[in-house]
């Protein structure tokens, strides 16, 4: 049997054998995956272009999840997320599809969230420190929204 040596080390564990002794974060080591599931019936009509704030996590990385559509016609949408003490648009999409394009779910259909940073499919997204909203955003292309007794359910992994 023929002894490692190794080459490189990971950016992680070079931290961890400095001189600075820099821990791990929960999301590289230690965390645990939490699950948040969220559903949202529309009492009236949701116009086109509306955001649906969906639950509110404190986490470090969002990892995976799900979106259901139960409504009547097919649905696009965006999933994003927001400090929920400063809201804004920023990250509308990096949830679900990525680089400002809605997904289309299907009548009664599922569809998974693909974390995006802008650019490419990634494993995970990194969330800001604090509390965070989820929410979703109806984007029909100016087409109708959502009717009375629609249904949204969106379940998400993430590390805490």
């Amino acid at each position: 049997m023929a002894a490692i040596t190794y080459d490189a080390y990971s950016d992680q564990l070079t931290n961890v054998d400095s001189d600075d002794n820099l821990y791990l974060t929960e999301a590289e080591k230690g965390g645990r995956v939490r699950t948040v599931r969220a559903e949202f019936t529309a009492a009236a009509s949701i116009a086109d272009g509306s955001q649906i704030e969906m639950a509110r996590i404190k986490g470090s990385r969002a990892i995976s999840g799900s979106i259901d559509s139960s409504g009547r016609a097919l649905l696009r949408a965006e999933v994003g997320y927001s400090l929920v003490s400063s809201a804004t648009d920023d990250n509308d999409n990096v949830l679900l599809g990525g680089a400002g394009t809605p997904i289309s779910i299907a009548t009664a259909g599922t569809v998974a969230l693909t974390p995006h940073d802008g650019t490419n499919l990634v494993g995970s997204i990194a969330l800001p420190a604090g509390e965070v909203s989820l929410f979703v955003t109806v984007d029909n292309n100016g087409g109708a929204g959502l009717q009375s007794g629609d249904v949204i359910a969106l379940d998400l992994q993430y590390v805490q």
